[in-house]
């Protein structure tokens, strides 16, 4: 039985030293060699969209034509005021169902951040089309 319990107790040594070694040393004291954490969960993967090279590109878009939208917009207090704006870019988060739209303001005369769940009316100034949810319409579209 004692031969049993020494056999068993190398085992473990060995088996402890073994899986030491497989291990590679942290980096305690030199912090800069860490790799860093990527932006997103899987920055080496492409985006299902062949039209996006990069999670960048496919998060952060560019409107191109100039259109001019009325939207009436709820600001954080629940205040509405009624807008004139024409899209700059749109801008997607991960896991989340808002888009962030970048526009020209002519209310304010200057670049503003829209949240597409606050904007409760959106009609194109060209076409004088009603559009349901602006951050979708522009999603599907750029």
């Amino acid at each position: 039985m004692s031969w049993l319990i020494i056999a068993l107790l190398v085992w473990l040594s060995f088996r402890s030293l073994w899986r030491r070694n497989d291990r590679p040393p942290p980096n305690l004291h030199q912090p800069w060699l860490a790799k860093p954490k990527p932006l997103y969960d899987d920055e080496e993967s492409r985006p299902d969209n062949v039209r996006f090279p990069t999670w960048d590109e496919a998060f952060n878009r560019q409107v191109t034509d100039e259109i001019r939208f009325r939207i009436e917009y709820a600001d954080n207090d629940g205040v509405v005021s009624e807008r004139e704006i024409t899209p700059l870019s749109i801008h997607l988060r991960r896991g989340q169902p808002d888009v962030y739209i970048t526009a020209y303001c002519y209310m304010r005369a200057e670049e503003r951040t829209f949240r597409s769940d606050r904007i409760q009316f959106t009609m194109n100034l060209k076409t004088k089309r009603v559009i349901n949810d602006l951050g979708q319409y522009l999603r599907a579209r750029y």
